[in-house]
């Protein structure tokens, strides 16, 4: 083999590997979570107790709505918020969040329910956590 062309396959073999190690590191930047957080697309049957420990830290009761909805948005967290006016009272002023396959998706599928409710102020007056098997 040339030197010319041993020259080019080490080049093309080190552009491979500063790519790779490039692609690795904005994947881990976009999917590294505070330290010692467990992010909601990571939630299991095993971890779930601790999740929910997680967020009654970081959204204690007295949280405002603005700051609920910060937190919702930071940790890319899919919601549905239900006005003051909505049709049924316990659920009037609320978010809910559901945190789908968290147990094995074939033996024993599950989801996380979590009820953020509000009170009057819109200040967080309840959250509730309901595991869901079906």
């Amino acid at each position: 083999m040339s030197r010319t062309r041993q020259r080019t396959r080490i080049l093309l073999l080190l552009a491979l590997g500063v790519t790779c190690a490039l692609v690795l590191g904005v994947w881990l930047v976009q999917n590294e979570s505070e330290e010692g957080h467990i992010h909601p697309n990571q939630v299991t049957l095993d971890n779930m107790e601790a999740f929910e420990i997680q967020v009654r830290r970081d959204l204690p009761i007295g949280t405002d709505k603005e700051d609920v909805e910060a937190f919702l948005t930071n940790w890319s967290i899919e919601y549905e918020y239900f006005a003051p006016d909505y049709g049924s009272e316990h659920y009037a002023n609320s978010y809910r969040i559901v945190l789908s396959n968290i147990g094995t998706r074939v033996f024993f599928p599950a989801s996380l329910i979590i009820y953020i409710h509000l009170d009057e102020s819109d200040m967080i007056r309840e959250i509730v956590f309901r595991d869901h098997y079906k």
